[in-house]
């Protein structure tokens, strides 16, 4: 079986103050790169067959101070990047609620939609498709890969993952530098570890 490894980046000022972050290369604030640093001493006693990440800096840090600076077999991937905003970028969900009002309420009840120019959930998909298929490819049996990425990405590669609708992504939330698990069988995939913790403490 091929088990996946989740990871979401640590916290960055945006985070904090819930703004739209997407695409944009922000970086991780002191207790983000505290966060990731307590993931060293776990990872280290874990083996992986692969290292994957998005290559947006906040991903790349994290994953720099989780290995403990061992990034040699790091693969960056721009499929892995969060979902786009467009021009809400920058926004925190109240100014662009503020700001766009209508569109707002239409494109959260309908993701398909982009008033803010950026990604459809379809674009998400496809990207997102289009990186497990490369990974189902490559490796194969009794496989374990470690994924730096993005709470909203990371949401629909599990959706996808265990036959949810994508459009569902929300009801999934990874927190900062937390480790989550999925299973790879035959019939579809496990959701084994959600948002693990236990390095904090």
């Amino acid at each position: 079986m091929t088990t996946l490894w989740l990871i979401r980046h640590g916290e960055t000022d945006w985070n904090v103050e819930q703004r739209f972050q997407g695409s944009s290369d922000q970086i991780l604030n002191a207790q983000g790169e505290a966060q990731a640093t307590c993931l060293a001493p776990r990872l280290a006693e874990m083996t992986f067959d692969a290292i994957y990440a998005s290559d947006l800096k906040r991903v790349q840090q994290t994953a720099h101070f989780a290995l403990n600076g061992d990034t040699e077999r790091l693969v960056s991937d721009t499929r892995l990047r969060e979902l786009h905003f467009g021009t809400w970028e920058g926004l925190t969900w109240q100014e662009a609620r503020d700001q766009f009002g209508e569109e707002f309420k239409e494109w959260a009840d309908n993701r398909e939609l982009n008033p803010h120019g950026g990604e459809k959930m379809s674009d998400v998909v496809q990207r997102v498709e289009a990186f497990m298929d490369d990974i189902q490819e490559k490796h194969k049996d009794d496989t374990d890969i470690l994924i730096f990425a993005h709470g909203g990405v990371l949401a629909v590669l599990v959706c996808l993952l265990l036959g949810t609708n994508p459009n569902l992504w929300w009801q999934y939330r990874f927190l900062n530098c937390t480790l989550s698990e999925v299973i790879l069988v035959n019939r579809g995939a496990i959701l084994a570890r959600l948002n693990d913790a236990s390095h904090f403490l």
